[in-house]
C-alpha cells in the first residue's frame, strides 16, 4: 500500500504541468467466478480525449469461492481468448470530449469492429462521506448508467474529470469505482505523467467494419452462447433471428431494447 501512496502522491506534484496522464487500474469482475484484468486510461489534457486500454492478455481467472490472494493460480485460464483466438490484444474505448464522441474498438471472436456508442455525461449524486484511496483522500458519488447503479471515489485534488470505463464527469479523477451490484471494481494503482505518444497505438488497420451499438450487443450475446452455452447459434448475420439466454445477458437500459 505504501507503494501505491507514493507513485499517487509523487506523480500527483507533476500533474498540472503535463499534458498527457496515464492512470493504471486494475478490474474485478465476479460473476461466476472471478476475473483480474490490468487496464489503462490514458488521458490527452490538450485535445480533451480519453482512451480506455483494456488488456485482455492480462486477464486471470479464478474460483470465486477462493480468496485472490490465496489462490495459487488462476483455474481457468481465458477461456474466451483460448477458445476464440484474438486479432488485437486490446480492447479500446476512445472518448472525444470536444466534439462529444465516444468509439468502442473491439475484438470479438477474432473479428475487430468500430462502434459507436451514444454520448453520455454521468449525472452525479454528491455525497459529503470521504475516505482515503491508496493515501488520495476521495469523496463518494453515485450514479445510474443503463440501468446499473455505481458507487465511485474521486479525488478533488487531482481535478480531471476522467474515470475508468465510461464513468466520468465528476470533479475530480475517479480512483475507485464499484457496480453496487458487486460484478463490477475498479481501483487505480498508479498515475504516470507524460506519457509517450507512441506507446498508445490504436490497430485501425485491424478493423473489419463499423457496426451499431445495437448489433455490437447482440453479437457478444451470440459469441456467450456458442461458447459457453453451447448452443448451435445462427451465423451473425442473423443474430436477431433466434431466442435470447439470459444468463451471459448485459445489463442495460436501452430505449430499443423496451
Amino acid at each position: 500500500m505504501k507503494t501505491i501512496y507514493l507513485l499517487l502522491s509523487l506523480s500527483f506534484l507533476n500533474l498540472n504541468a503535463q499534458e498527457r496522464i496515464k492512470v493504471n487500474y486494475t478490474e474485478t469482475i465476479i460473476i461466476d467466478y472471478t476475473i483480474l484484468r490490468k487496464e489503462q486510461l490514458y488521458i490527452d489534457l490538450k485535445d480533451n480525449k480519453t482512451v480506455w486500454v483494456q488488456n485482455a492478455s492480462t486477464e486471470k481467472e479464478y474460483d470465486s469461492n477462493e480468496p485472490i490472494e490465496k489462490a495459487p493460480q488462476e483455474v481457468y485460464g481465458n477461456a474466451f481468448t483460448a477458445t476464440l483466438g484474438r486479432t488485437i490484444p486490446n480492447d479500446y474505448i476512445l472518448y472525444d470530449f470536444k466534439n462529444k464522441e465516444i468509439e468502442i474498438i473491439q475484438d470479438l471472436g477474432k473479428r475487430v469492429f468500430s462502434v459507436k456508442d451514444s454520448f453520455i455525461i454521468n449525472k452525479w449524486d454528491l455525497q459529503k462521506e470521504s475516505k482515503m484511496v491508496n493515501g488520495i483522500e476521495c469523496f463518494k458519488a453515485s450514479t445510474t448508467f443503463r440501468g446499473n447503479d455505481w458507487e465511485v471515489w474521486y479525488a478533488p485534488s487531482l481535478p480531471y474529470p476522467y474515470g475508468p470505463w465510461k464513468l466520468n464527469g465528476l470533479p475530480g479523477l475517479i480512483l475507485e469505482a464499484k457496480s453496487t451490484d458487486g460484478y463490477y471494481t475498479y481501483i487505480a494503482e498508479k498515475i504516470e505523467n507524460d506519457y509517450k505518444t507512441n506507446e498508445l497505438v490504436i490497430p485501425r488497420d485491424k478493423i473489419l467494419k463499423e457496426i451499431s451499438f445495437r448489433e455490437y450487443l447482440e453479437y457478444q450475446d451470440y459469441l456467450f452462447n456458442d461458447l459457453f452455452l453451447g448452443k448451435n447459434a445462427p451465423p451473425p448475420e442473423d443474430i436477431f433471428a433466434r431466442d435470447r439466454e439470459k444468463k451471459f445477458e448485459i445489463k442495460a437500459n436501452l430505449s430499443w431494447l423496451k
